[in-house]
């Protein structure tokens, strides 16, 4: 009796495995029957636009597609990289006909690989370092413009933008498809100091115009915390930075806010009134953090934002008690 009881249990697990067996099989043919139809599907996609009118053309890298609702504006794609929290992709646009065009804006959209959407304004969608706003823009004959998209507070964990889509007064329809994001590459991100880099003094800006370097913090007084970093502006022209806010947290949970005085560039508060950052040159800057407490060992992030660009962060900043 026991060994038929055994006998019937093994058959239970034997069939249980083929039937886990058989669903797995299943499972990974309907996956493949999927993508074959997403592709299919696609390629039906692309030969209908063709018909319509549209321009397609493909990347270099062999993925990424660009879509023009018109022969007399065609797109071609660059780069897309990440600059601090956000996204942004580069294309080239270039008017085919023997006359200026002039694009007003209509809309944009941009979607990741996990799902996200993300709707985007003119301020975010320049032409030839112009914005594509309401009032519109001027595009030459026969000379390709640089173009950029920025997409905001990207979802950190997304590889690529599986679509943008982008619309003007003139023309619907314009389109970049599976756009790899290229990231942590000069972002102005710099390792400072500590073994482990979760742990190191890190600095992030939300520009590539603007590299930001941590040098050293001091104490100033019983418990005002002074930190050393260096701006540059990385551009030839000079650049203008106006206040926006700013925010510490220290290791023991404590929160301080600093205003445009506590933060100078060059020895200069920049306050609402703004400061200027020279091209190409090194400038030194200071954040004073007032009242920090004695227990703290590490301000764990410095958050400030000026007018022009949101997002600058300096983390993991071992506090120097023992240098007063």
């Amino acid at each position: 009796m026991k060994r038929n009881i055994f006998f019937m249990f093994c058959a239970c697990l034997l069939m249980a495995s083929t039937n886990a067996q058989a669903q797995s099989k299943f499972g990974n043919f309907l996956k493949k029957v999927n993508k074959a139809l997403e592709e299919t599907n696609q390629k039906l996609e692309d030969v209908n636009n063709t018909l319509d009118g549209k321009v397609l053309s493909t990347a270099s890298n062999g993925k990424t597609k660009t879509l023009s609702p018109s022969h007399d504006l065609q797109l071609e794609f660059v780069e897309c990289y990440d600059e601090g929290h956000d996204v942004v992709v580069v294309l080239k646009i270039t008017n085919t006909t023997d006359k200026e065009i002039g694009l007003n804006w209509g809309g944009g959209k941009g979607y990741d690989n996990l799902g996200n959407t993300y709707e985007f304004d003119y301020n975010f969608f320049t032409i030839g370092g112009e914005q594509v706003s309401p009032s519109g823009v001027g595009i030459p004959s026969d000379i390709p413009l640089k173009t950029l998209i920025r997409l905001k507070d990207v979802n950190a964990e997304a590889t690529s933008i599986k679509k943008i889509e982008i619309n003007t007064y003139q023309y619907k329809g314009f389109e970049v498809r599976n756009i790899p994001i290229t990231r942590g590459q000069e972002t102005g991100q710099n390792i400072s100091s500590g073994s482990d880099a979760s742990d190191a003094t890190s600095v992030l800006s939300p520009t590539r115009q603007l590299k930001l370097e941590y040098k050293d913090n001091l104490i100033e007084g019983s418990n005002n915390v002074l930190i050393n970093f260096l701006m540059t502006n990385t551009q030839s022209e000079e650049t203008y930075l106006n206040w926006g806010g700013g925010r510490a947290w220290d290791d023991q949970g404590n929160m301080y806010e600093f205003g445009g005085d506590e933060f100078t560039v060059g020895g200069k508060a920049v306050g609402p009134t703004g400061v200027p950052v020279p091209g190409e040159i090194p400038v030194k800057c200071e954040i004073l953090l007032k009242g920090v407490s004695k227990n703290a060992k590490i301000i764990k992030l410095i958050k400030f934002d000026t007018y022009q660009f949101k997002g600058f962060e300096i983390k993991n900043i071992p506090v120097n008690w023992e240098g007063k």
